[in-house]
């Protein structure tokens, strides 16, 4: 029963690191703690596959941090997540200046640290993740 416990809170895990890339994805991979996704998945995987094969000692134990670590990243997750999805953010620029975004199929960047990079035909904005401020970026040509 108790490995039968393990291997669901291992498939609640890889489930929750799927869901984290597709969190990160919203936000453009801006909050550093969506950016863990990959390894998480693969630490989940491996701890599947070696819970379906070989025994575990003490699994009461085991299955208590492991939901305590599950429990704990997510709220850090949760709680490091900005106010402003990418889209959101987008959609704000274009209905307050009028302008339309364009989609960036380069490698240019769609944010850093606390800010969106914004594209439109007219220039670049600044938008702040947290607060919904915006500026134009007056060098980028």
């Amino acid at each position: 029963m108790k490995k039968i416990i393990l291997l669901m809170l291992c498939a609640i895990h890889i489930f929750l690191s799927i869901g984290l890339f597709f969190i990160g994805k919203q936000y453009a991979f801006i909050p550093a703690s969506t950016n863990g996704w990959l390894p998480s998945l693969l630490i989940s995987i491996v701890l599947f596959i070696r819970l379906l094969w070989k025994p575990v000692k003490s699994p009461t134990l085991i299955m208590i941090i492991y939901l305590f670590c599950i429990l704990t990243a997510s709220v850090i997750v949760y709680s490091d997540l900005p106010a402003y999805t990418y889209e959101k953010a987008t959609q704000k620029i274009e209905q307050e200046t009028g302008q339309a975004a364009r989609l960036e199929t380069s490698n240019a960047p769609k944010g850093h640290h606390k800010a969106y990079f914004i594209y439109t035909e007219q220039g670049q904005y600044i938008f702040d993740i947290h607060t919904g401020e915006y500026m134009e970026r007056a060098s980028w040509k």
